[in-house]
């Protein structure tokens, strides 16, 4: 009898397991339609008077409206240099937005360097180099100005001239039309492949005005958010049954059977 308690204890953590496993697939589902719909023009949102976007979106290489600078930081600690914490290439695989928080490597650099290679509130940052495809020209956001901080050589700093929504920025390097020009683009032996700030450059970008901007960045924030609390709970779950298990299959905690006193 204690075994088919424990059994359907355990059970039950199962079913809460799988029902969460099938939420998140179906938020990254829609996040990922939401994307190719909202980044590409395909589907207009309304605005602010509730009239739905119709401006043509803009069309530009992003060597056209910003600046592409590569040649940051290295990870060195020399004396008499000034201490900085790096933002590093793990940074911007594993985040969408970079916060001051996330960041605890610290490096030293002469003040020019630090200067040079400045993080601030909307620098978009790109993985130029990966040992796959896949993981080349990979974006992430900065999300504030991030003081005693600069970009390892190890990366790429896009700085946009023109006032661009922060969320928007976030998704914007992410549709299949922009993968499909940085994996044509990344030259490499089949060991490592490398973007040059050359190719960078001459990337092709579609983007609508601030406000569509805004709007687009909001509702793809918002699904993003989503998709990251269901990650937790998930996690969360797992970790639970696993501490659940260890329990109760090992004795260290018994379960209660229909008519004990």
């Amino acid at each position: 009898p204690e075994q088919q308690k424990i059994a359907q204890i355990l059970s039950t953590w199962d079913k809460a397991i799988t029902t969460t496993e099938q939420l998140l697939a179906n938020s990254q589902q829609q996040k990922k339609a939401l994307m190719q719909q909202l980044l590409t023009g395909k589907k207009r949102l309304l605005d602010e008077d509730g009239v739905r976007f119709s401006e043509e979106w803009n069309h530009s290489t992003i060597g056209k409206i910003g600046l592409v600078k590569s040649a940051g930081v290295d990870k060195n600690v020399v004396e008499g240099e000034v201490p900085v914490r790096l933002l590093n290439c793990t940074d911007v695989l594993n985040n969408s937005f970079i916060y001051s928080l996330d960041l605890n490597h610290w490096v030293t650099a002469p003040p020019s360097k630090i200067k040079d290679c400045d993080v601030r509130k909307g620098d978009v940052f790109f993985t130029p180099s990966s040992e796959t495809r896949e993981e080349a020209g990979i974006p992430a956001v900065a999300a504030e100005d991030i003081s005693e901080c600069c970009y390892s050589y190890h990366v790429v700093r896009y700085r946009i001239n023109e006032p661009w929504d922060l969320n928007f920025k976030a998704y914007a390097f992410t549709t299949p039309q922009f993968r499909k020009q940085v994996n044509r683009l990344a030259d490499g032996s089949g060991q490592r492949y490398v973007v040059s700030q050359d190719s960078f450059r001459s990337i092709l970008i579609n983007y609508p005005n601030s406000a569509e901007q805004k709007k687009i960045g909001g509702v793809l924030k918002l699904a993003e958010n989503e998709v990251d609390l269901l990650q937790t709970k998930l996690e969360a779950l797992k970790q639970e049954k696993k501490a659940l298990m260890q329990q109760l299959l090992t004795g260290k905690r018994r379960v209660k059977i229909s008519g004990e006193a």
